[in-house]
């Protein structure tokens, strides 16, 4: 059927269409001008009718530029102002298509401007069973777009409001479908950042219903029913008021996959507790070999005594001691315990001198306690006077040819834990030796503190001479590794020797180190551990003060890496050396580089030989080249690189002078091997200490070898 075109008519058109179109294929009718259809039935006023595959049976346009309507449709009664109705029973139609082109326009409209009643925009309705009522598609793929955009003024109004009507079947109000990996099926959103305001609100009014139900439908991955996460630290990633908490699977607190049915990840505290409802009052709980408790009633308790007691718990008495018999005669004052061949008996305390005796007995044979804690005299007193060479007042012998590691044939100890008394004191009113030791062949005096841990000393030695010396040791053999010292300290926070010169005067020494071979070591410092950051030789002086950590008078050789925090030379001044010190730091680079410098004049052809040392080329590499004319302007260029230990310069003229300076990488072997690093994470031990914490504000005992120093006189 074609085109046609109708004229503008003012007539009543007949009751039952306005105006009818009929269209098979393409738009039929188009109303040139204004066109206005009246209907007083319930038949629509004007109508559109598309049997075949085109986009409408009635088209109409408006070019207006003021607002206007293409078409508009009014009724006063129960029909449809505007009725769209597609016959067709299969292909994507549609009873009403709206398109515009404009970047804020819509393509459909719905507006209900009545202030009451339940009225709808725009109302969608399927009768079809699989059908959809409103159905919204954005296709565009870029930009934040929406398939349906529902907005209420309303203090009390709803955005979007889905009901599913229905009372049977699995029908959802609203319903969500997300098909990219990425993508949300329902996302509820509160930007307010006041109130008590919900991203998503679920009611249910049924007895037996859900407020929320989550299912992770996939029986594979590690999936979630819910996953519910709070980024505030007061926040709560879950909340639950009111009712009980049911789970049908184990509960991991802390444990990602729990074995049991609650399985917690570090310490638990409760208020009450509660095992099993079988309890009886006074069980005890007590667990099996798998760790399982139980309550267990207390084991009963025999009240009675036996072996050499007879009676009860609360009222014993002493029948024998060891199995034999005690006697039972009462003991008088001053008396003790005897033993007498058969009974224990009591007897009188005495000695009579001399007193010899002997026993296989592997305890103390004579042992002698004061109870008196004021008495400041021996237990046990011995004394001679005797002037023969080998008088002794007390004597101790062991008389076997071998006797064990820790013998001894006086021993004295001191059970006190503080640092006062001695275990052995030994003292002389002349001027000989207070204690002395000898040996054939081991120590002659050996001293040893078994405590491993705190500041403990294996011999301490001190003398009040203004020429004396503390501790003075001598070896008299001529050859072998001899100590005239050998101390030793077993302690994690231990000192091997320490030496301590505490007057606040005078040019003293905490240790002194001396030697008269032209071979030997005045002090040696070693370290055998290979790991960690340990120190053969440590020197400390406060931070901020003026003194040394190390003083060399003389050369000094470092066989390894040196570093510092900064370097210079030091001498007297050249100009008032009496009084000042002049200092110049040190050329630095992150680089291992030697630089060679000098004056040379070009011949007449402007060139210039630069010989090197023949060692050159084989300590440097990665050459730089510096060359400044002297006297007069002149350009100069390194003709030729270095090679063979000699380099070639060029100038434009003859007779220049060119001052030369060279720059080069050590290539040696020891170069190769120990490069330095230009960065380095400093080791565990050293984090967050500070080589000059001062400079940061930090405090001043943050140093490495300060923190080291604290750890090791708290025992760590």
């Amino acid at each position: 059927m074609s085109h046609q075109t109708y004229a503008k008519t003012t007539g009543i058109l007949p009751r039952l269409w306005a105006v009818t179109v009929l269209s098979c294929a393409l738009p039929i009718i188009s109303i040139a001008q204004t066109y206005s259809g009246t209907s007083d039935s319930a038949a629509p006023a004007v109508s559109g009718i598309n049997t075949g595959t085109g986009p409408a049976g009635l088209f109409l346009v408006n070019n207006a530029s003021s607002p206007a309507n293409a078409l508009l449709g009014r009724t006063s009664g129960s029909g449809a102002a505007i009725l769209g109705h597609s016959l067709a029973t299969t292909g994507n139609t549609m009873g009403v298509y709206g398109i515009t082109s404009s970047p804020t326009g819509s393509g459909l409209y719905g507006y209900a401007a009545s202030s009451v009643g339940r009225s709808f925009g725009v109302s969608g309705w399927s009768n079809s069973s699989s059908g959809v009522g409103v159905y919204g598609l954005t296709a565009s793929t870029l930009g934040t777009t929406y398939g349906v955009w529902g907005e209420s003024r309303s203090t009390s109004g709803i955005g979007i409001y889905g009901i599913a009507s229905s009372p049977t079947g699995f029908t959802a109000g609203i319903y969500g479908y997300n098909v990219s990996a990425n993508g949300r099926a329902l996302v509820g959103w509160s930007s307010s950042t006041v109130g008590s305001t919900y991203g998503i609100w679920s009611w249910n009014d049924s007895s037996s219903g859900y407020g929320i139900y989550a299912m992770a439908a996939s029986t594979t991955g590690t999936n979630f029913g819910v996953y519910a996460q709070s980024n505030s630290t007061a926040g709560y990633a879950g909340y639950f008021v009111g009712g009980r908490n049911f789970f049908s699977g184990n509960v991991g607190i802390g444990v990602r996959e729990p074995s049991v049915a609650l399985e917690v990840a570090g310490r638990t505290r409760t208020m009450s507790f509660q095992l099993g409802n079988s309890a009886t009052a006074g069980h005890v709980l007590t667990t099996d070999a798998n760790g399982v408790g139980t309550w267990q009633a207390l084991p009963s308790i025999d009240n009675n005594v036996g072996g050499d007691l007879s009676g009860t718990i609360s009222n014993a008495s002493v029948n024998a001691i060891r199995g034999r018999t005690v006697s039972t005669t009462a003991p008088a004052n001053n008396q003790i315990l005897k033993w007498n061949g058969s009974n224990w008996v009591p007897a009188a305390d005495s000695l009579t001198l001399p007193y010899s005796s002997n026993s296989s007995s592997s305890g103390a044979l004579l042992q002698i306690t004061g109870t008196n804690a004021a008495n400041a005299n021996a237990m046990i007193l011995g004394s001679t006077n005797s002037s023969a060479s080998t008088a002794t007042g007390v004597q101790g012998a062991i008389t076997a040819v071998s006797p064990g590691a820790s013998a001894a044939g006086v021993r004295g100890q001191i059970d006190g834990t503080t640092n006062q008394g001695a275990g052995v004191y030994g003292s002389h009113a002349g001027s000989g030796v207070g204690v002395l030791g000898f040996s054939t062949g081991g120590s002659g005096v050996k001293g040893s503190t078994s405590a491993t841990t705190g500041f403990t000393y294996g011999g301490f030695f001190q003398s009040a001479s203004n020429a004396g010396t503390g501790v003075s040791g001598l070896v008299t053999a001529t050859h072998g590794e001899t100590y005239g010292g050998y101390f030793q300290s077993n302690s994690p926070s231990g000192t091997g020797v320490y030496g301590l010169a505490n007057s606040t005067t005078g040019f003293n020494y905490g240790i002194w180190g001396e030697t008269d071979s032209p071979d030997g070591v005045a002090v040696r410092g070693k370290v055998t551990s290979n790991v960690g950051t340990p120190y053969a030789v440590w020197g400390e002086v406060p931070s901020g003060g003026s003194g040394y950590a190390g003083y060399f008078d003389g050369r000094v050789h470092v066989n390894g890496n040196l570093s510092k925090s900064s370097g210079s030379f030091k001498i007297d001044h050249p100009l008032d050396p009496a009084n000042k010190y002049l200092y110049h730091s040190f050329v630095e680079s992150p680089d291992m580089m030697n630089i060679y410098n000098g004056n040379v004049v070009t011949d007449a052809q402007g060139r210039a030989t630069i010989q090197l040392p023949e060692w050159f080329d084989a300590l440097n590499k990665d050459f730089r080249y510096q060359l400044t004319p002297i006297g007069q302007f002149a350009q100069v260029i390194v003709e030729q690189e270095i090679k063979n230990n000699r380099f070639v310069i060029r100038t434009d003229k003859p007779k220049v002078k060119v001052s030369w300076q060279i720059t080069g990488i050590r290539n040696d072997a020891y170069a190769r091997n120990y490069r330095l690093p230009v960065e380095e994470v400093k080791p565990p031990s050293e984090r967050g200490t500070y080589l000059h914490p001062e400079l940061f504000g930090m405090p001043d005992h943050l140093t490495p070898a300060r923190a080291k120093s604290m750890n090791r006189m708290m025992g760590r």
